[in-house]
Formats: C-alpha cells, sequence, structure tokens
C-alpha cells in the first residue's frame, strides 16, 4: 500500500459558518464547502497517520477529492512506498516483465543499458527480460554478446522491417503476459525465441539508451503495490551534463518530471503523462486499454497514460525510480525530435480532444494579437511594399486597441474582486493581491504558450515587418520568464535561453507544418 499523509496547508483552515462547513484560504481566496463526511475526515488530517488508517474502506473517489484539494493548494501531501526488497516487512513481489524496445546503429549504448539491468536489487526469479530488436541492422545481437538478466537469460524478438516503439513494446508485452487470454490486437512475437513466457504480473518499459539505477525495478513495483495505481514511473536523468543541450535537456526534457512525486494525468496531477522510458504497468490494465496504440512513434506514452486515467486507473509519478537517458545533445537531432513533438501533438489531438479544448480570447492573447497586427502596420510599409493611406493609422488603432482590451481585462479583474470581498467578506487587500497574482501569471502563461507555439512566425514577421520585433522579444523574454518559474528551474540562464529558443523555434515550426499538411488535405477532400 503506498502510505499517503495529509494535512491543510499552512494558508487553510476549517470553518463553521453557521450550518455551512468550509474549508478556507485567505491567499489566494479560495472557500470549498464541505458535508459532514469529508469534513470529519479533513479534521482528522495531521500530516502523520496513513490515510488507508483514516479511511475504511479506501475509495478512488476519496484519494481523487483529496488530490484536488492538494492541486488547490489547501492540503499538503506526503508519499512513501512499501518496504523494499529485504526490508523486513517487504510485500510478495510480482513477476515483471521487463522490456527493451531498441533500434541501433551501435551496440554499446544497448549494451550498458543491459549491464545495468543484470544489476538490479530485485529478486532474481521474479523477473525477466526480452529485448525488442525493432529492425535494427544485422548482427546487433551478435555484437551485444550473451548475457542475462534475473534467473532466466534475455528473450530477442526481431521484428523486420522497423515498426516503431509503440508496435515492438507491444510485440514483447504480448510474449511476456499471459493473462485469460487476453492478447493486444495485431500484435505478436516474431523471430527466434518468441516461445511462451512465465505469465507477468507487470510490464516495465525503458529503453535501449538509458540507464537503470540498481533499485529502479525495486522502487516502482513497490509504488504498484498501491492498488489504487496501475501505473508508475520515475525520474529521466542525463547521462552526460557537460554539453549544452544535454544539460538543457537535463532540466527541461519532456521526459524530465521533476523532483516532486505526486498523481498523474487525474485530479492534483503533478505531471500529465509517465514517459515509456521509464515506465511500469499492471499487465490487466494494460491489456485491458490495449497496450500501446500500433505504429505511433511519438507520443505513444502519453496516449497511454491517457487511455489508462479514461478507464479509471490511477497513475503515479515517483522520482526516486531514476534511469539515466542519452539526449540528443546535438542541434541536428535535438531540432528534429523537437519538430516531431510537434507532429505528436496533432495526433493527441485528434484521439483525445477533450484534454486540449479550445482555447477562449483572453484579454492577454487578444491584446498581443492586436499589438503583433498593429505594430506589422505602423510604418506603413512591409519589406519594401508601401500600404495605402491609412493603414499606418489602421496599426495605431490597433495597439490603441490592445492597450484598451489589456486595461479592461485588468480593471474588470479588480472590480469583479472588490465586489467579491464586499459579497463574501474576504479581505481586500487580500483579494487585490491575488487578482493581481492571476493576471500576472495569465500574461506569462499566454508569453509562454505564444513563445512555444509561434516563434518561427514571429520571427517571420519580424523579417517582413522589422518594427514588430520589439514585440517578438519582449513575447520571448515573457515566455522563457514563464517557462523558468514555472519549471523551478536550477540551470544557469545561458543555456535555458539558447535550448529554450531552439526547442520553441522547431516545435513551431512542427505546428505550422501540420497546418499547412491539414489545408492540403481539405482542399484535396482527402479525410482529416
Amino acid at each position: 500500500m503506498l502510505e499517503r499523509r495529509y494535512a491543510l496547508s499552512p494558508q487553510a483552515r476549517l470553518e463553521r459558518r453557521g450550518d455551512a462547513r468550509l474549508l478556507v484560504a485567505d491567499s489566494p481566496p479560495l472557500r470549498v464547502g464541505l458535508n459532514a463526511t469529508a469534513w470529519r475526515l479533513l479534521a482528522r488530517l495531521d500530516g502523520l497517520t496513513p490515510l488507508h488508517a483514516l479511511v475504511s474502506p479506501l475509495t478512488a473517489d476519496t484519494i481523487g477529492f483529496l488530490e484536488g484539494l492538494r492541486g488547490l493548494g489547501l492540503l499538503t501531501a506526503a508519499y512513501r512506498p512499501a518496504a523494499l526488497p529485504g526490508d523486513p516487512q517487504a510485500p510478495g513481489w510480482p513477476r515483471v516483465q521487463v522490456v527493451v524496445p531498441v533500434y541501433a546503429r551501435s551496440p554499446e549504448p544497448l549494451r550498458t543499458c543491459l549491464a545495468a539491468l543484470a544489476a538490479q536489487e530485485y529478486p532474481a526469479e521474479r523477473w525477466s527480460l526480452t529485448v525488442v530488436d525493432d529492425g535494427s541492422p544485422p548482427g546487433l545481437r551478435e555484437a551485444v554478446g550473451p548475457c542475462a538478466a534475473g534467473a532466466e537469460p534475455i528473450r530477442w524478438l526481431r521484428l523486420d522491417p522497423n515498426r516503431g516503439p509503440a508496435s515492438a513494446r507491444n510485440a514483447a508485452a504480448l510474449a511476456g503476459v499471459a493473462l485469460h487470454g487476453v492478447a493486444l490486437h495485431g500484435a505478436a512475437p516474431h523471430g527466434p525465441g518468441a516461445g511462451a513466457a512465465p505469465p507477468a504480473e507487470v510490464v516495465a518499459f525503458i529503453d535501449g539508451d538509458c540507464v537503470a539505477e540498481p533499485d529502479w525495478l525495486a522502487r516502482l513495483a513497490a509504488v504498484l503495490d498501491d492498488p489504487f495505481v496501475a501505473a508508475t514511473g520515475g525520474r529521466v536523468l542525463p547521462w552526460r551534463s557537460d554539453r549544452l543541450l544535454a544539460a538543457y535537456e537535463g532540466e527541461c526534457s519532456s521526459l524530465h518530471l521533476g523532483r516532486s512525486p505526486g498523481p498523474v494525468a487525474g485530479p492534483g496531477a503533478v505531471a500529465a503523462y509517465l514517459p515509456s522510458c521509464n515506465l511500469a504497468v499492471k499487465a490487466a490494465p494494460f491489456l485491458a486499454v490495449g497496450g500501446f496504440r500500433e505504429g505511433w512513434r511519438l507520443g505513444e506514452d502519453v496516449d497511454l497514460c491517457w487511455r489508462l486515467a479514461a478507464a479509471g486507473q490511477g497513475l503515479f509519478y515517483w522520482p526516486e525510480a531514476r534511469v539515466r537517458h542519452r539526449y540528443r545533445d546535438r542541434w541536428p537531432a535535438f531540432l528534429q525530435r523537437k519538430r516531431q513533438y510537434a507532429h505528436s501533438e496533432r495526433m493527441l489531438r485528434a484521439h483525445h480532444p477533450q484534454r486540449f479544448g479550445r482555447a477562449g480570447p483572453t484579454p492577454p492573447r487578444v491584446a498581443l494579437g492586436l499589438a503583433s497586427a498593429g505594430l506589422a502596420l505602423l510604418p506603413g510599409t512591409l519589406w519594401g511594399w508601401s500600404f495605402p493611406a491609412g493603414a499606418a493609422a489602421f496599426g495605431g488603432a490597433l495597439l490603441a486597441g490592445a492597450a484598451a482590451v489589456a486595461l479592461a481585462g485588468a480593471l474588470s479583474g479588480a472590480l469583479w474582486g472588490a465586489w467579491r470581498a464586499r459579497g463574501q467578506g474576504w479581505p481586500l487587500r487580500a483579494v487585490a493581491r491575488a487578482r493581481l497574482r492571476a493576471e500576472a501569471d495569465a500574461w506569462l502563461a499566454e508569453g509562454r504558450r505564444r513563445t512555444r507555439r509561434a516563434l518561427l512566425a514571429a520571427l517571420a514577421l519580424a523579417l517582413l515587418a522589422p518594427a514588430t520585433l520589439p514585440l517578438a522579444a519582449l513575447a520571448f523574454a515573457l515566455g522563457a520568464g514563464a517557462e523558468r518559474r514555472a519549471r523551478r528551474l536550477r540551470l544557469a540562464w545561458l543555456p535555458f535561453v539558447v535550448g529554450f529558443g531552439g526547442e520553441c523555434l522547431a516545435y513551431s515550426h512542427g505546428l505550422w507544418e501540420n497546418r499547412l499538411h491539414g489545408l492540403w488535405r481539405r482542399l484535396r477532400g482527402a479525410p482529416r
């Protein structure tokens, strides 16, 4: 059982107002109505007693309720998994099938990966290892040489031609998990050594260019001992940090989910998904949702996590289960990968529209859009072409409109805050401070979003209309500052700005490719 210990945060308190039971915070001003059961539970939280000792029977709804309050800043939480192997109260350890998909020209990264797996501090008879050679050039298995993991020799599967990491993982999972005849559609083992394997209760995934720490597998299995956790993953650290891009990826990569444990893809989530290079899933829910989506080469881990969450399964991030990853630390490979991530967003939007929704016309978004158009028209020329008379005046009007929208947004927020303070008894100073912070956060969030998604377009516009360059620089500064603040980075400014700028250029390039490709398909009448 994963021990969860909750307590009211320092700025939160319980209040009774007549018949109403409330959880109240002054900074930010927040009030949550409670029923009698929730009131009694919150009153018993002391930060020391595990939740399962306070609530019987413990349910996923109770955990979700408390995690939602933690996400709002009303509760603090501490987590501790079950004992590790060797501890006096260690549980029965599940049989684990470790899967390593690989497509490699050099055997050295895989050899290092397998050596680290062979040194795992996990009962040898309780786990086995399958390497899926996903169409690598011939001779990879021979170059790696004979090796073993756990109590069994390593099983090798060969897929030819290359089918991508999602299909490779599914092929190994099907070969390693026998569960009441359940199978993954379209996934089948190929090649020598693809026979039956002992049934696995957990499937763990690591990439062939990663190196696991000795307690990696044990820590993942300890978290999965919790009945409310179907999938868990850990922290992805850089293999090296002496290169600028490697240092940037070690702190800012989409594989790096931070230092704080917590739920994933659900209430109070600390992360939206778990990366497949450091992931363990219970076999039953993995097979029930169909495994990874066949044929996907990027975004398959995000898709799997979101389908598990939609099926009511719990996911948990445990940063103490660590692997080291050989990040792309050279510019061509780095930029290509970020561009590909933008293409994976298109597929995720198509299959999970509820996770994205449509962004509304917030004051920062409208104001920045008007300011961009106004600065482009204000000089009256665009790349040597003269605009008709009055274009510059129209540009000035757009700038004035941008300022008016920004001012109206701030003023309406202030008026709403004042009304709320008067009508609900909040201190006016606390409400004003919260509204100012919320307004600043909205501008920073918009700067962050716009920088990642539109930096390439902003630079192209600056080449055509140099007057927009100050706005592009300001938007990038806002976005970089917001990104750094959101991630709480310990990275020096120079590698951060250089890496973040390159990532945003490549990502926005991929998004524009997606838009143009979609437009072309619609013009041809092809299905979207």
